[in-house]
């Protein structure tokens, strides 16, 4: 009986869709690029839902997004490339003035490109990103404005005057909301400050200070439930399933359908200013008085400690706002930091101890000003300081700028390629040509090479010193001297003049220290002489070359003779100023690697405001 192979893509495709769908969205992809017949799966309407659902999972979805053609791979990859924007070093920064108080709550609306902004100046503005003008400004509230949530059919505010207010949305309003006449939810409400505000798709959330939560039903605007606790409510969240609560030093995790108690976290000191948490109900994130950020997993067991510390600070955490993967942070030492949550749990997944979390990707200052509220969606970041203005951050043209930056990075890198192609092509050619000169002069007859010598050395004094070169090469001399030799014997000449040179300046400067302490102990009066800067000083020789007979021949003799040695692409010339390690350089190398030596030349010593040229004094006896 023959075995008959079955391959995978045999399977129908219910059989194929239930098995995508335990992988995760980057492995998903990847099984979309192994065939053709796997790439049609990936694509159809079943995929299209599983990917909707990936998408859900991570990020809040917009109505414009609701559309049947959607293709949710594509906006979940176009997705991924925004958010990672903020990891980009190029953004532009704008400030947004309008309040004259304290920005205590912001909220963007995802979307729309407008943010909300409340204020302890009692006033809620409505704002333009990308104009950085105020487009709409509510009435006065009775109190000042604690705290914020919107989103693209409901605004509600809560104020200390114990009072939600709810604005519903104007598509004929270019803020989208008219401002003018709000809905107060008074009745049956807070009996203290309402402190926070959270939005879902059915209920509005609203945390006091008179130790409750209440839920108020979004369609009617009636009170739905009353959540008691024992302690003030800092703030509040709604994440999937999940009402997440900032009670006291503790965390409580709420189930959005009855309202009990899930599970309690404790956030180990101080209190909790500030929750967020994951769409998919598997990671919370607390901030506190205490300047740390902890990250918890509500797969373990109650009262669990945090797994892990994503920010330790002086600086208390004033407010939390996520973007998966990014979890901004606002300080009360003005900063606003991006804390990239994947980046941590990697960390953890490695072995790595919890309490030593990875730095924050991003840190932005703020001018002034402590940094008392912080949102991110969109590609754009935004703060609220204590001053009342409120800064944002674009980094929608990031990728764009970095593409730049990339194409003239390499545009330099090819110029300087093309420089250094070019010099040791010049170079090449010099050496070239000086060999060629050095074979053609040896080359020439004795006499004709002694006139060349001769020449090139028109200096008097170039001549005499190197005269018994000269009689060497017409044959005058008793033992002819090759021309390896000959150079040896110049260079052996040099360094005894560089040396004898370094001897005397060596003295002449002790001469002149003694002299100096001499006259400063007997309290000399002050005699001008001759200033280092601007002249060569006697006791000094010049930045030049000094012959056999104390001669000063320059350093044009110097280079010809170079030249005629076959060095005509190198400067073969001793700096004055820098004798000392010119001397001691031709002590250690060899007389090939003097070849290498360049003219340094003293420059004028610059002070703050223009160059020292008045005379130094020296105090003598009187």
């Amino acid at each position: 009986m023959e075995e008959t192979s079955v391959s995978i893509t045999a399977l129908p495709s219910g059989s194929m869709h239930q098995i995508f769908g335990y992988l995760p969205p980057k492995d998903l992809c990847c099984v979309s690029a192994t065939c053709k017949h796997w790439r049609e799966l990936s694509h159809d309407q079943a995929s299209n839902k599983a990917w909707k659902a990936f998408y859900e999972q991570r990020w809040t979805t917009v109505h414009a997004q609701n559309a049947v053609h959607v293709c949710w791979q594509t906006e979940y990859g176009s997705k991924m490339k925004r958010v990672y924007s903020w990891s980009h070093r190029h953004y532009q920064q704008d400030s947004l003035y309008g309040h004259s108080r304290r920005v205590s709550c912001l909220q963007i609306i995802k979307g729309q490109g407008l943010i909300a902004t409340g204020s302890s100046d009692r006033m809620v503005r409505i704002w333009d990103m990308q104009a950085g003008m105020p487009v709409a400004t509510s009435r006065l509230h009775s109190g000042r404005v604690c705290c914020l949530a919107a989103d693209e059919s409901m605004l509600v505010s809560g104020s200390s005057d114990h009072k939600l207010r709810v604005w519903l949305a104007d598509r004929h309003s270019k803020a989208g909301f008219d401002l003018s006449d709000p809905i107060k939810l008074g009745k049956n409400g807070h009996t203290g400050p309402v402190a926070a505000v959270e939005l879902d798709n059915e209920c509005i959330y609203s945390g006091s200070w008179d130790y409750s939560v209440r839920v108020w039903h979004r369609s009617s605007l009636e009170l739905a439930g009353i959540v008691p606790f024992d302690d003030w409510v800092f703030s509040l969240a709604s994440r999937g399933d999940h009402l997440l609560a900032g009670v006291s030093s503790h965390l409580l995790v709420l189930d959005t359908t009855t309202l009990k108690p899930l599970k309690t976290l404790c956030h180990q000191a101080g209190g909790v200013v500030s929750v967020e948490g994951t769409r998919d109900g598997r990671l919370v994130f607390s901030g506190g008085r205490d300047g740390r950020v902890l990250a918890h997993d509500l797969r373990l067991p109650d009262r669990a400690p945090p797994v892990a510390s994503l920010w330790e600070t002086s600086a208390g955490v004033n407010s939390l706002s996520l973007e998966d993967p990014w979890l901004a942070a606002a300080l009360t030492d003005g900063t606003v930091a991006l804390l990239n949550i994947e980046a941590a749990m990697r960390q953890r997944q490695q072995g790595r101890p919890p309490a030593q979390g990875p730095p924050p990707k991003r840190l932005f200052q703020q001018p002034s000003g402590a940094a008392c509220c912080a949102d991110l969606a969109d590609q754009w970041l935004a703060a609220g300081s204590d001053t009342g203005v409120t800064y944002s951050w674009d980094f929608s043209k990031a990728e764009e700028k970095e593409e730049e930056v990339r194409a003239a990075k390499a545009a330099r890198g090819r110029a300087r390629q093309q420089k250094a192609e070019k010099h040791s092509q010049r170079l090449h050619h010099q050496r070239e040509k000086a060999a060629t000169t050095l074979a053609r002069l040896t080359a020439l007859h004795p006499d004709a090479a002694a006139e060349t010598l001769e020449h090139s050395c028109s200096d008097e004094h170039a001549v005499d010193c190197h005269q018994s070169s000269a009689a060497t090469l017409r044959g005058e001399s008793d033992k002819p001297i090759v021309p390896e030799e000959s150079e040896q014997l110049r260079n052996q000449q040099h360094v005894e003049h560089v040396t004898s040179q370094l001897d005397d300046a060596r003295q002449d400067t002790r001469h002149n220290q003694q002299a100096r302490q001499a006259c400063h102990l007997t309290g000399a009066q002050s005699m001008p002489v001759a200033d280092t800067v601007n002249t060569v000083s006697p006791m000094r020789p010049a930045p030049s070359m000094v012959g056999c007979d104390g001669k000063d021949t320059g350093c044009a003799p110097l280079r010809r003779l170079a030249s005629v040695a076959g060095c005509a692409h190198r400067q073969m010339t001793v700096p004055g100023p820098l004798l000392h390690s010119c001397s001691a350089e031709a002590c250690r190398n060899s007389a090939s690697s003097m070849q290498s030596w360049q003219i340094v030349r003293p420059r004028p010593i610059q002070s703050e405001k223009a160059v020292v040229r008045r005379p130094s004094h020296v105090k003598v006896q009187g």
